[in-house]
């Protein structure tokens, strides 16, 4: 056999004189993905592939959803009180639309994670991003997310995006971000 069929979710193959024939579908788009190479890797020259294994819908959902947080958050940010957890006014409209989009995938689970940049102790960090998530989840969660979809994570100033010796670097690295686990 080219390769283990039986670890993707109704995925069958047909072996004809030249091409072979792969369809269904399957969890994830990275199992998919791999399914195709593994194939296209030990397929004979002579024969031709035909390809044809999609994504489950819910699946393809939560990507969706992953992409939308991500360009609500580009280049804008929850804001918060100066080391607290109360959430500015600043940021309702934009919480209300994270609102919308935790509901376009009502079966993804989704990690809210808190980051800090690295002034302060590293504790006081990791315990404010943790605080800040903690306060994201609530919105949601009186907004009309379901509670058991959601995590609040704080990474504090483990994961930065930019240098701390800057105000700006600072700046990006005190985040909230939105990441679709899936189902």
């Amino acid at each position: 056999m080219l390769v283990d069929l039986d670890r993707y979710q109704e995925v069958t193959s047909r072996l004809t004189k030249s091409t072979l024939s792969v369809a269904g579908r399957t969890s994830a788009v990275k199992l998919r993905d791999q399914l195709q190479q593994n194939i296209t890797r030990k397929l004979p020259q002579h024969y031709s592939l035909a390809f044809d294994v999609t994504v489950a819908e819910s699946v393809a959902a939560g990507l969706n959803c992953q992409k939308e947080f991500d360009q609500l958050l580009t280049g804008r940010q929850i804001h918060f009180e100066t080391a607290g957890v109360a959430i500015s006014a600043r940021s309702r409209e934009l919480l209300d639309k994270l609102v919308t989009t935790a509901g376009k995938c009502p079966d993804a689970r989704i990690e809210i994670a808190g980051h800090t940049d690295d002034r302060g102790s590293y504790s006081m960090n990791l315990d404010l991003s943790r605080r800040r998530a903690k306060s994201i989840m609530d919105y949601l969660i009186l907004h009309q997310v379901n509670a058991d979809r959601l995590s609040a994570v704080g990474y504090g100033e483990k994961k930065p995006l930019a240098d701390n010796t800057t105000a700006q670097g600072r700046g990006q690295n005190r985040r909230i971000e939105f990441n679709v686990l899936g189902e």
